[in-house]
Parts: C-alpha cells; structure tokens; sequence
C-alpha cells in the first residue's frame, strides 16, 4: 500500500486512490480515517499530475519565450523538488527511521501523508499559476498569456503573506526576469530585437513610424516607466542607426564599452526595482551618447537643427514671420479679388475663396525668395536659412487629427499638445488651418520626434497669429483714407469769401465729427497694439529667450550667451505711441520699427 502511494505521488495513476469507494465490500478494506488520508494524497497526486501536463504543453507550444521559460522552471526546480521529497520519504521507510517507521515496522500512513502537508499549498498555488498562463489559449479574441502580465502576476503574488508562495514565487520571477533582461540586452546593446520570444516583445517594428519601431506598452511590466522604455527604444534604433551606416562591425571602440555595460546589467538582482533599472538604462544610454552617437549625429548638427527651431519656428528671426505674413495675405487677397472678377453665373465664391494645398507651398516658396534677396543685398552666407529652406514645410491640416498625437501614452509633451492644440490660432494665416512643421530626416529623429516637432507647431502658431495681429493693426495708420481730411478746405481767394468760408466751418464741423466718432476706435486700435506689443516682447525675451540660452548653454556646457541674444527692446519699438494734431482727429503714423524689429 505504502509502495502504491509513493508511485502514485510521483505521477502514476493508482486505483488505490482514485477508487471512489462506492462498493460496500472495497468500502469494508478501508476505514473512514484512513480514506480521508488516502484523499489528501490523491489530492496530490491529482495535481502533480495536471501539472506535468500542461507545463509540457506550455513548454513545446507556448508563443512566449518567457512562459515557457516559467514552465521548465516549475518542472526543474518544484515539481524535481517534490520529486526527491518523494524518494526522501522511500529512504527513510527502507532505511527504518524511526521518524516514520515504529514497533513491529509499521508505517502509520498519518506519518507518510504528513511528510507532504507542506506541499498541498504550493502545488494548488502552481496549478493556479499555470492555468493563469493558459487562461486564453484557444481563444480567438485574447492573446495568451504574455511576459509583461506574467511578471506583474508573480510581483503581487510576493505578497500574500505566506513564505512558502513568496519562496516559490521568488524562484519563478527570477526566472521570468532573467529572461526578460536578456531580451532587453539584445536591444539596449546590440540592437537586435529577439529571435526567439519576439511575440511578446515591447518593442515592435512598424514601418509608418518615423524610426521603424514602437512601443506597445501594453507588454511592459508594471516596473517600467514609459520614459525608461522611450529611451531604450532610443538605445536599439540609434544602435541600428549606427551599425547600417558602419556596416556590421560598429567598431572597437563601440565594443570596448559592451563589458561594462553587461555588467551594469548583470548587476541587477530579482525583483527588479523601477528606479536602479531606470538608472542602468540612462547609464548605458549616456555611455552610447559619448561613444557611438557622436559620431553619427554631432553636436554641431543638433546646434544647427536647435537654431532652425528657434529663429523659424520660435520667431527668433522676425524678417521670416514679417514676410510669410505679408505673402499669405497677398495671396488671400488675390484669391478674393479673382473671385469678384468673375461673372455672377460662372461664381462660386467659396470654390474659388479657399487655399489648396499648392497654393499654400508656393506663399512659403516667395517667403525664401524674399528672404534670399535680403541675403543677396548684405552679401553674407547664411547656412541656417539654407537648412531652414530644405527641411521646412507649410501644408493645410486636413483635420485636426492629423496633427493630434496618438494617445495611450503617457508622455508630458502629448498632455502639452493636447491642452493647446485645440485653439483656433492655426487658422489665422490663411482661411484654413495651415501649420508649419519640419522633415525629421535620419540621423535627426534620434533626438527630435514628432510629438516634439508638433508641440513647436502649435507654438508657432501662436506666435505667429500675435505677429499677424501687431502687423495688421499698424497698418490701419498706413490707409490714407482712414486718416486724412477730404475734401480739404477751399484756398484763397475762395477760401476767404463767404462762400468759402461757410465751407470750410462745414468741412471742419463734418472732421470734427467724424474725430469724434473714430476715436474710440484708433484708442482701442493703440491699446490692443501696446498689448500686442508688451506680449510679444515679454514671450520672446523673457520665455523664448531665456529658456533658449539656458538651454544652449547647458548643452553647449558653457555659459556663454546663445546666438541671436540681444537685450530687451525698449517699449517705443515693440509698441505704437499716438498723439493728436490740434484738430485732436491725426494718429501719428507708428514707427517703422513697429513693423521691422524681431523681438
């Protein structure tokens, strides 16, 4: 009997206790006591079982590296420990120990079964496990089980409060771990994405992505910030970047670094703590800055990309923001003037009213040539305005989810668009919404994506749409009409005749009055310009500017004042200061600075 319960434990079926015990005459051979342990380990056996079972289908069939990784584990280390328990209780029994063998050398079966009462949890808990790694199999709408959801279960598995599940599932995670990491070095070290255990890799090709990968943070471990898997997938594209432009070798002094960063790596113990893996992850990327990528993308070209961003895109050249504005209104204004041409019947005034796509591209094609003119004229090269001129481009947004980052992350630049994307100021150059934006060629979107690129859209837009505003109200001063007396009063010697006279109090009673009703109109015209005004210069000099050098300096590691600096401009520049004639009815016309001076 004794001998029957020892195979049946290791895995062998037994009728001796799987037997129900439903005939009166088998029921008779046994007592209730003895059947209740006899139970106990049929419960065991039954688990013991099961749980060959279905770890060998996990282990040849599984999709994921990492659970079948888990299940060879479990068979190995738990199930081969419950093995030898097994054949340590059959030592002691042909051995005669007392602890298990007493007088006359009877074996109680309460002493065999109790040998295995600390098993009973541990195999339940196993099996619950591995039916967790199961749970969807077969299921056309869920995936299996994957190696973020398995790491995550066996984390808060850690904390039941029993030693024996925490040791158990101690054991597994490290396993579970261990196996995620050496997927990880692939990547952060070799940029290489796994052969074997890609189906759940966090890191996915995709072909309309700018770098050719993504993030499915839906794989990711609970562990890992998405500002960590950002830059590890900056690690595995710059380390592709660099091995297609140097071939396959990326040469010894790219290698030289791979001991060290191995080791930072190996340095990592189970469970895996969120901020020291952050912190390896930073380390090796800053290990790969100083040694591969200065090659590939040098400082001087990210400086030249950084000053494209700031004089054109942050209006840091305001000779750039003067001119697109005055060719899009041209443009605006032939459009009208052509659709007023036609005859009525052949009219279709929103047909003929709106900007199309080529349009738009050729008002930013005259906006270079003018700019290259002024070029021409001060006989100086400037290669910015070159690079700008080859990477810029002003298209029409289609919808405003064309421009919309894609959501289900958790990045602070997407909640920044999100909360200033929705404003109409993109629509204010021309009739429809048109955005600035730039070509991320490689190497550059190692360092500027295009969420980055289109939270600089959406302020240019702003920015923009202020320049505008302050240009559009200075030129009310320029229409000749809207400040000037006509007809003007009679000269002598009419002037000084009855007649004359009584027309020249008419003419001056008809300006008095019209003074008079176009004065609130040039006060508030010279309130919103000095408001314009004091806000466009408090953004550029104060926000732009100072965030700028700042910015430059840190990565520069200089303190030096970053290019196009200039102190703060007085308020009679950025501003329009009106006085009155003695008929209190003539603005002074603002100065041309008003409309020249970038801030």
């Amino acid at each position: 009997m004794l001998h029957e319960i020892l195979l049946s434990l290791s895995g062998h079926p037994s009728p001796l206790l799987w037997n129900d015990y439903s005939d009166p005459a088998a029921s008779a051979l046994i007592s209730p006591p003895e059947r209740r342990l006899l139970d106990t380990a049929a419960h065991l056996s039954d688990l013991h079982c099961r749980l060959r079972d279905k770890t060998s289908l996990i282990s040849s069939a599984h999709p994921s590296a990492i659970c079948r990784a888990v299940s060879a584990a479990i068979v190995t280390v738990h199930l081969g420990a419950f093995q030898r328990k097994i054949i340590e209780v059959e030592d002691s029994i042909l051995r005669k120990d007392a602890a298990l063998v007493g007088a006359y050398n009877i074996v109680p079966l309460t002493a065999v079964v109790g040998q295995f009462s600390g098993w009973t949890r541990r195999l339940e808990w196993l099996w619950e496990f591995v039916k967790f790694m199961t749970a969807d199999e077969g299921r056309e709408d869920r995936l299996p089980c994957q190696a973020g959801k398995l790491i995550d279960r066996l984390r808060s598995e850690l904390q039941t409060g029993y030693a024996d599940i925490a040791e158990t599932a101690q054991s597994l995670l490290k396993v579970a771990e261990t196996s995620w990491l050496k997927q990880v070095s692939a990547w952060v070290l070799y940029g290489r994405r796994p052969v074997v255990g890609e189906y759940d890799f966090f890191i996915r090709e995709d072909t309309e992505e700018q770098q050719g990968y993504n993030i499915d943070y839906d794989l990711l471990p609970s562990f890992v910030t998405s500002s960590t898997a950002e830059s590890m997938l900056f690690i595995g594209v710059s380390i592709n970047r660099a091995r297609s432009r140097a071939g396959a070798d990326l040469g010894a002094s790219s290698l030289g670094h791979l001991a060290s960063q191995h080791q930072e790596l190996a340095r990592l113990s189970s469970p895996l703590n969120s901020v020291i893996f952050s912190r390896t992850i930073t380390s090796i990327r800053y290990t790969l800055s100083r040694t591969t990528l200065q090659k590939l993308l040098p400082l001087i070209k990210v400086l030249d990309i950084l000053k494209v961003l700031r004089e054109f895109f942050l209006i840091g050249r305001g000779e750039f923001a003067i001119a697109l504005t005055q060719q899009a209104d041209e443009k605006i204004r032939s459009r009208w003037r052509r659709a007023d041409n036609l005859a009525y019947e052949k009219r279709d005034a929103l047909a003929t009213a709106v900007v199309k796509e080529g349009e738009v591209a050729a008002v930013l094609s005259r906006t270079w040539a003018f700019l290259g003119s002024m070029q021409s004229q001060h006989a100086d090269e400037d290669e910015a305005l070159e690079l700008a001129r080859d990477l810029l481009r002003l298209h029409v947004s289609k919808s405003p989810e064309a421009i919309t980052p894609a959501k289900g992350s958790d990045r602070v630049s997407d909640k920044i668009l999100d909360a200033i994307v929705p404003t109409p100021f993109r629509n204010l150059l021309f009739s429809v919404p048109v955005t600035l934006t730039m070509q991320i060629q490689s190497p550059l979107d190692m360092f500027l994506t295009p969420s980055d690129l289109q939270i600089y859209t959406a302020v240019n837009s702003y920015l923009l749409s202020i320049r505008r505003a302050h240009l559009r109200l200075t030129d009310l001063w320029k229409i000749t009409s809207l400040r000037r007396h006509h007809p003007p009063p009679p000269r002598a010697p009419y002037g000084n005749t009855k007649g004359g006279i009584a027309k020249t109090r008419l003419l001056h009673e008809r300006s008095s009055l019209r003074s008079s009703i176009m004065r609130s109109t040039w006060s508030t015209s010279s309130a919103a310009i000095f408001f314009l005004g004091e806000t466009e210069a408090y953004l550029q000099v104060e926000v732009v500017e100072g965030l700028w050098s700042h910015f430059y300096g840190w990565l520069t590691g200089t303190h030096e004042s970053a290019p196009g600096e200039r102190s703060r401009p007085s308020t009679s520049q950025g501003t329009l200061i009106t006085t009155h004639n003695t008929n209190d009815d003539m603005p002074i016309e603002p100065s041309p600075t008003a409309n020249t001076s970038a801030p």
